[in-house]
């Protein structure tokens, strides 16, 4: 799966650090809730206790006044208390005097409650053990209800509707949703913030990586802002990129150093070779041209890396094309082809008139070229910063007609020369950031078209 700016997708680092937090969270919130199961389902005197407690406080909920006197109704939610001898639940309902003002099976309760009528210093609650199986107890507890005090007591046989269910959730909730939520959402929060705004210099680091230009020689990511890990790592990109330019600098020298050594005498045996009268000697001199041609486009192609901008001035489309197609003009008419120009309304920008004259030049010679005698090589200049060559020959011969923009790529493998002129062409169009299109003409032949932005990306009209 691919994601953005055609990378494999993965997850974030906000993502993995975001899911560990959380995975830890988990863990610390079931480790709590064993120890709450531990302490208060494996413990029967601490559950028994804090049984008593919540089921005193839910028959609490029935006693009310009415006509100044404390009466009592069973609430819905403890109707376990109301099955009569059916019943594992037991409860009584006194008043501050010790009278009963709500019952249910009260016998089980006043076997063993200390709150008997005339006794002194009644405790405040009570819990004792019916017998030695799980939850049979018996507790009470006094409370404070409407300005009155009440006296609650309750027993139970084993808890048959699971009542002590409420008693863990109810713990659980106050020993550990309320004291760790808050904070473990504080933690979420305040990581996700904290890797987010860390990354962001990752981020910035990523976008000028995208935005580096392979022609600036001076081209590296800015560590600013960054933590020491991450401007660690982006100075080791800059030396990798440093290592990378010194490379393709020493294959350019190599290059540009093998072309200017074969120039001479490539011009020498061209000499020698018109002094000689000899059938073999012409056939010789046809392919020492096109080695001088090779030579001299590799030259071209060495010089355009090497512009980036620097001989950049106002190019004014419509005299370079009249001085291009002057300079070519007695050749093309030396192979019976004509050339037409023109001109609307050219618009003038930013850019290398050389490199656009080479541009121009490549696109005549390649009509002509793979043409057969009598075509007609149209160039057009404008609207706006707009060239286009196209011809009445048979058009393009490949299918791929991108491919023909890759150095040593031939549109015809029987034809003359290397492939360099249209690898040539768009590379003076990216480096006035243009776009070369090719396709169809209307003449019935190849059309090449060149629309310019400049190399600072600033062009008007004329």
């Amino acid at each position: 799966m691919i994601g953005a700016r055609g990378c494999p997708s993965r997850r974030s680092m906000l993502w993995i650090v975001t899911s560990r937090i959380i995975a830890i969270a988990v863990v610390v919130v079931l480790l709590q809730l064993a120890q709450v199961a531990n302490d208060y389902y494996f413990d029967e005197a601490e559950l028994a206790k804090y049984f008593i407690e919540r089921e005193a406080a839910l028959l609490a909920k029935g006693v009310h006044t009415h006509a100044g006197e404390l009466q009592f109704a069973l609430p819905e939610a403890a109707a376990r208390y109301g099955r009569g001898e059916r019943s594992a639940y037991a409860f009584r309902v006194l008043d501050s005097k010790g009278s009963t003002i709500g019952a249910g099976q009260a016998s089980m309760v006043e076997q063993v409650s200390p709150w008997v009528p005339g006794a002194p210093n009644w405790p405040d609650k009570w819990l004792r053990r019916l017998d030695e199986q799980w939850l049979h107890v018996s507790g009470g507890q006094r409370m404070r209800v409407g300005g009155h005090d009440v006296r609650i007591e309750i027993a139970t046989l084993g808890d048959s509707d699971s009542a002590y269910w409420g008693v863990l959730v109810h713990e659980f909730t106050e020993h550990v949703t309320l004291p760790m939520g808050p904070l473990l959402l504080t933690i979420l929060f305040v990581t996700m913030f904290t890797v987010r705004r860390t990354l962001l210099p990752l981020a910035s680091a990523a976008e000028q990586a995208d935005a580096i230009d392979p022609r600036n020689p001076d081209a590296v990511l800015t560590p600013a802002n960054m933590t020491a890990e991450i401007a660690s790592f982006v100075a080791a990109v800059n030396r990798a990129l440093e290592r990378v330019r010194q490379i393709v600098q020493s294959q350019k020298m190599f290059l540009a150093n093998v072309a200017h050594e074969l120039r001479t005498p490539l011009s020498i045996m061209l000499l020698e070779l018109h002094k000689i009268d000899d059938p073999r000697a012409l056939r010789l001199q046809g392919d020492v041209r096109a080695m001088s041609r090779l030579v001299d486009q590799l030259l071209v192609l060495e010089r355009l890396e090497l512009v980036a901008g620097q001989d950049a001035s106002a190019v004014d489309l419509e005299e370079v094309a009249r001085a291009t197609l002057a300079r070519l003009a007695p050749w093309i008419a030396d192979q019976g082809d004509n050339v037409e120009l023109e001109v609307d309304r050219p618009g003038t920008f930013n850019g290398d008139r050389a490199a656009i004259a080479d541009a121009l030049r490549n696109l005549v010679e390649n009509a002509v070229k793979h043409s057969p005698t009598g075509t007609t090589v149209r160039v057009s200049v404008g609207p706006g910063p707009r060239l286009c060559v196209e011809d009445s020959g048979p058009g393009l011969a490949t299918g791929d007609v991108g491919s023909l923009m890759q150095p040593f790529q031939k549109g015809n493998a029987s034809t003359d020369g290397f492939g360099l002129g249209l690898a040539i062409v768009q590379k003076i169009a990216d480096l006035h950031r243009g776009k070369l299109a090719p396709g169809r003409s209307a003449l019935g032949g190849a059309r090449f078209e060149i629309c310019f932005e400049g190399l600072s990306g600033q062009f008007g009209a004329r």
